[in-house]
């Protein structure tokens, strides 16, 4: 897998959470982290496995300089934790800790560094969640629906017809939201919460217990506007209402989303099962960003999780500054457009769709409110617009379980011929053009008909009835100067002896699955070589003698096009061989 480029480290990065960012120097620790605690790697060799670090049992070392207690970082999925047996019988871990003291964060790090076994030592970076607009309450359910959602749920994304289309609400999919707490007990969310095998809805990454109570009510849009079911409120309705939603609490409080808590809750969702994470936060460049946020992704992404995420909104093109975990190249990074046909104001964009990828509405949003069943909330950012895509992920594995992370990417972006453009008030000097996700598109996509084709100006024809590709050049380097594919691909199956007459193109669907075989004819050419020589017309005149050779084979021997393979052909093929005849490939 390829990683989207990354800023370095040592240049000025930022984490905004906050209206006001800052800029770190070279060499500097960066972002906006918490104060009394740093993550770090501690590689330890014991005698007894009860001897490893916990806060019953913290090294002198680490005590000296200030470490008063420790938390370890559930992170089996990502990181390789397992206790090796030596052969001495001694015991070693690596692990991934918080430590808690009383001191300034950055020196306590580097005092961590120098410990013998400890390897990473880095603050914890705050993240925040990507809604730019204080939550609007609203009360008024049948007319709020032609308000809020029906210009994006129905006219732009067509998200009900897909539902009767594909006969899909969702149903059978995992969406693991990593947020601010839910409240898992409402009425929206009834038969839509995922469980673990003991009954506990939910995962609280700080903690490490099931109380996934909200401290704002971010999560709670998010999540309804993935599986609302509509029930108690008309105008809230999620793109997916029968999926199950996985809720991951990612802070201890309000305002307080750190990256080694979703870096744990990603850990989570891998080991649950979870078929999406959707994640509407983000940071700027920091050091635990790439040491610890990046193989988490990179983690559920191998483990055939889509894992998606905001873009966040600060105005601001990629090329200025890239938000995480968006701009990894395993995750999805998903913009936010409005009711104009442009990107919101807000919304950070990418021109060249390399860190962001696609754009869904992400203004005056609908979702559940956690505090009341007769009101719902109404949110803008690349928050919103991440579950929609979330949303859409789920409707997609309901029809394509078995379709990997690379596959819904593909199916995604190839699918979303709609566009929008960048915000006239953003970009003043030119204009962008970014893909816009449309729920029918998306999933008839995997299931669209190849066309194979000749391309204009060239002498190749594409014989649908016998299945045969000809008017080739003997002796060609390759097919791409000939033929192409409209909604799907090929792959060449070559024959022992080269590319030549026998070789298979097959034609695959958008999904990668085999749709038809052709075969490659290159007249005179029995062998399979891609050129008419002498050694073609023993085979030439085993045909002409009665012998079955392959359609393919006979067609090619038919080198004067009287359909007929006779000595004729066989005396042509043979001169050819010596120089003194010519076999056209234009029949």
């Amino acid at each position: 897998m390829s990683f989207k480029k990354l800023f370095s480290l040592f240049v000025c990065a930022v984490i905004v959470f906050t209206a006001m960012p800052f800029c770190a120097t070279a060499q500097e620790y960066t972002g906006e982290y918490v104060d009394g605690e740093a993550v770090f790697e501690y590689t330890q060799t014991v005698g007894n496995e009860n001897d490893f670090l916990n806060n019953q049992n913290i090294p002198t070392e680490l005590a000296e300089i200030g470490i008063t207690s420790v938390k370890e970082l559930p992170v089996d999925k990502i990181f390789d934790t397992s206790v090796k047996t030596n052969t001495d019988g001694t015991k070693t871990k690596s692990g991934y800790y918080i430590g808690y003291f009383d001191g300034d964060v950055e020196s306590t790090c580097n005092k961590l560094k120098k410990i013998d076994g400890v390897g990473l030592a880095t603050p914890s970076t705050l993240m925040q969640e990507d809604a730019i607009t204080i939550p609007t309450e609203v009360t008024s359910p049948r007319s709020l629906y032609n308000t809020y959602t029906k210009w994006w749920f129905e006219d732009l994304l067509n998200i009900p017809t897909a539902w009767e289309e594909f006969d899909t609400l969702g149903n059978g999919t995992v969406v693991a939201v990593l947020d601010s707490g839910f409240t898992v007990d409402h009425i929206e969310y009834t038969g839509r919460i995922w469980e673990d095998s003991a009954g506990n809805k939910g995962y609280n990454a700080v903690t490490y217990t099931s109380d996934v109570s909200p401290d704002t009510g971010h999560g709670n849009n998010v999540a309804g506007i993935i599986a609302g079911a509509a029930g108690y409120h008309y105008s809230l309705i999620g793109v997916a209402p029968q999926s199950q939603i996985m809720p991951i609490k990612v802070s201890e409080k309000a305002n307080s989303i750190t990256v080694p808590s979703v870096v744990v809750g990603i850990n989570y969702a891998i080991s649950n099962g979870a078929d999406i994470i959707s994640m509407s936060l983000s940071a700027s460049s920091a050091n635990d960003v790439f040491s610890l946020l990046q193989p988490a992704c990179e983690a559920a992404y191998d483990a055939g999780i889509i894992v998606l995420a905001s873009a966040s909104n600060n105005s601001e093109s990629a090329s200025t500054t890239l938000r995480y975990p968006a701009a990894f190249d395993c995750v999805i990074g998903v913009m936010a457009s409005g009711k104009d046909g442009q990107l919101c104001d807000f919304s950070n964009y990418d021109p060249t769709l390399e860190y962001y990828n696609i754009a869904a509405p992400g203004y005056q949003i609908l979702g559940i409110n956690g505090t009341s069943t007769t009101s719902v909330t109404a949110y803008s950012g690349t928050s919103q617009a991440t579950p929609i895509i979330a949303g859409l992920a789920a409707l997609y594995l309901s029809i394509y379980p078995d379709h990997t992370p690379e596959e819904f990417r593909r199916s995604l972006l190839n699918s979303s011929t709609d566009t929008v453009t960048s915000n006239s008030a953003v970009v003043t000097d030119t204009t962008y053009t970014f893909p816009l996700v449309n729920a029918v598109n998306l999933l008839s996509y995997p299931n669209t008909k190849p066309t194979l084709y000749a391309l204009a100006g060239t002498t190749a024809v594409v014989d649908d009835e016998n299945s045969f590709v000809y008017g080739i050049d003997e002796s060609y380097t390759s097919l791409e100067a000939y033929i192409a594919v409209s909604d799907g691909s090929y792959e060449v199956i070559p024959t022992d002896n080269g590319n030549g007459t026998g070789t298979i193109i097959r034609v695959l669907t958008n999904a990668g699955a085999p749709f038809r075989d052709y075969e490659v004819v290159i007249f005179g050419d029995t062998d399979g070589d891609a050129k008419c020589d002498g050694r073609d017309t023993l085979l030439c005149d085993y045909a002409v003698a009665g012998g079955a050779v392959p359609d393919s084979i006979s067609f090619a021997c038919d080198v004067d096009f009287d359909n007929d393979v006779d000595s004729d052909d066989s005396g042509i093929i043979a001169r050819c061989g010596v120089f003194t005849d010519f076999v056209s490939q234009i029949r």
